[in-house]
C-alpha cells in the first residue's frame, strides 16, 4: 500500500487526492508468517599491525558446513563465533548446533594456554 508522507492516506500514484500535491510516498509492506532458514555463512575480520608478521586480531562468525564424523552429529552444520587476540592473550569460542539450537562448545581461556581440537585429537591416539 502506498500513502502520502504528508497527510498519511492511501494514495494512487505521485499526486496525493487529499493533499492536491506531489508529496512523498510512505509504504507498508504486510509479511506473511512463514518458516524460512536464512544461513549467515560467515564473516571474517583479521587485524594486522605494519612490520607484524601475524594476526594480532581475528574474529570468525558465521555458519560452517560439518565434515567427516562431526557431519554424522551436525547434519544441519554448525554456527561458530570465534575470537582470537594475541594482544592480549584471548581467545573464545562458541560452537552451536544449528539444528537444536544448543551450544555445543564454549571455551574462553588464554591463548597461550589453549591447545587446538587437532593437537587434542593426535595426542589422545
Amino acid at each position: 500500500m502506498r500513502y502520502c508522507s504528508e497527510c498519511k492516506k492511501e494514495k494512487k500514484g505521485f499526486w496525493c487526492d487529499f493533499c492536491k500535491n506531489n508529496t512523498g510516498n510512505n509504504f507498508v509492506l504486510k509479511i506473511e508468517p512463514s518458516i524460512v532458514k536464512i544461513r549467515l555463512h560467515l564473516i571474517r575480520m583479521t587485524h594486522k599491525r605494519l612490520g607484524v608478521k601475524k594476526f594480532l586480531f581475528r574474529v570468525f562468525v558465521g555458519w560452517q558446513e560439518t565434515k567427516g564424523l562431526d557431519s554424522v552429529k551436525y547434519p544441519e552444520g554448525v554456527y561458530i563465533h570465534r575470537t582470537v587476540d594475541r594482544e592480549h592473550d584471548k581467545y573464545k569460542e562458541i560452537i552451536i548446533s544449528a539444528e537444536t539450537g544448543e551450544i555445543t562448545r564454549n571455551v574462553s581461556e588464554l591463548l597461550s594456554q589453549h591447545i587446538p581440537n587437532k593437537q587434542k585429537r593426535n595426542s589422545d591416539n
